[in-house]
């Protein structure tokens, strides 16, 4: 095989006037890579440049034996990072079971500060409008 590929791929997300809500709360998820796939070296790198605390998740991560992990939970200050890095990486995800290691990073918010954001985007359709005025449309539909 004797084959060598050099990837690097870098992401920086730029906020539209449309992406409104995610400018406030982000969301990502990062899948391991494929396992059909051996590396050289391996490294996933997230970098908080928010304000907000960004939580983490981990889940479906192995020990040594193949045994899955609790799930780890952590959090993310502004400047922090968190980083996977691996040599001659092998993935050791099970292909009949198509369970990969995931991480989930998300704005660290509980859900009275998501809901107390979005409310005032729908509460002038509220005030226009009452549940009798459309009720019998809707549970026609």
């Amino acid at each position: 095989m004797y084959d060598v590929l050099i990837l690097e791929d870098s992401r920086i997300k730029v906020f539209t006037d449309r992406d409104f809500l995610r400018k406030e709360f982000s969301k990502y998820v990062w899948v391991s890579p494929d396992n059909y796939w051996s590396y050289g070296s391996f490294k996933f790198s997230f970098i908080n440049e928010r304000e907000q605390t960004i939580a983490y998740k981990k889940t479906f991560f192995r020990d040594e034996k193949g045994n899955v992990l609790e799930p780890e939970i952590n959090y993310l200050k502004k400047g922090e990072r968190f980083v996977i890095e691996e040599e001659n990486y092998v993935n050791p995800v099970d292909s009949g079971r198509e369970i990969f290691p995931f991480v989930d990073f998300a704005t660290e918010a509980e859900w009275k500060e998501l809901s107390n954001y979005i409310v005032p985007f729908y509460e002038e359709i509220f005030n226009a409008s009452s549940l009798k005025s459309f009720a019998r449309i809707l549970l026609s539909s």
